[in-house]
């Protein structure tokens, strides 16, 4: 595991960037997303990656996105979480993965439970049935400090159904926003977990290519002024042109959930 959390200095710039191979080291690897698009968002390139390896990839969709946009403003639930659907299966056709290679669980978006409400222990035995199944020998999930409540439930449902597991896995975070990145690397200070910088200058073509395939969120494909806050705004699509993701890695499972 890279190191790179001690001599960061609060700057992304001064994280560590690692080679493209360092993701050979990941071998089968479950990629669990919130919502649609944010899989491809944070970590397209090394799903392309891994993929151009030949490592197996399967991405676990929690939320149906059924709330990206206001009924009265724009499209019915219904409509909307098969658009997302669509959307997320063309995305990962250009990056290598299969239909076969993607579950939906369709949660409601803003419905996920967090620990110690209704309906965790029921998501946590979905999610440990998925692992079960296809055996990843690493595992990506949101970023414990992210602000979305949907992205704090997945991270503790993640950490319940790891922990309840017999094997061990590469356990590996990733963020979305670049403007989240920049407020909270000061957790890193006061945590187990180390970042680093992977280099997908290689794929970071077919990233775009698969980005744009989300055409609902970006940011010109609705004129509703009111809608435009839930869109993948400017500054996250300059992020994603980067030809490089961020990773967070801890020493050791926590025994705590953050708040």
């Amino acid at each position: 595991m890279p190191s790179g959390k001690k001599n960061m200095q609060h700057s992304l710039e001064n994280i560590t960037i690692c080679p493209s191979s360092e993701v050979y080291k990941w071998a089968t690897t479950l990629v669990v997303a919130t919502h649609p698009d944010d899989e491809v968002m944070g970590c397209g390139g090394a799903i392309a990656l891994l993929r151009e390896m030949g490592y197996r990839v399967h991405v676990l969709f929690m939320c149906d996105g059924s709330l990206s946009y206001n009924e009265e403003h724009y499209l019915p639930s219904r409509y909307q979480i098969d658009l997302r659907r669509y959307e997320a299966e063309t995305a990962m056709s250009i990056l290598g993965v299969s239909h076969e290679s993607i579950t939906f669980l369709d949660v409601k978006d803003s419905m996920l439970p967090c620990r110690d409400q209704d309906g965790f222990e029921e998501v946590v035995r979905l999610c440990r049935n998925k692992i079960a199944d296809f055996i990843p020998d690493t595992v990506l999930v949101p970023w414990r400090y992210d602000e979305h409540k949907d992205h704090k439930a997945v991270w503790q449902i993640m950490q319940q159904a790891l922990l309840q597991e017999p094997y061990g896995y590469n356990l590996i975070e990733y963020t979305l926003k670049p403007w989240i990145r920049e407020e909270q690397l000061k957790h890193l200070a006061f945590s187990d977990l180390s970042p680093w910088r992977l280099d997908n200058k290689p794929v970071l073509e077919h990233k775009i290519e698969a980005v744009s395939k989300y055409h609902s969120h970006l940011i010109d494909f609705l004129q509703d002024e009111a809608q435009k806050d839930v869109m993948i705004s400017s500054e996250v699509l300059s992020y994603i042109t980067h030809p490089w993701e961020i990773y967070l890695q801890a020493t050791d499972y926590p025994k705590e959930f953050p708040q």
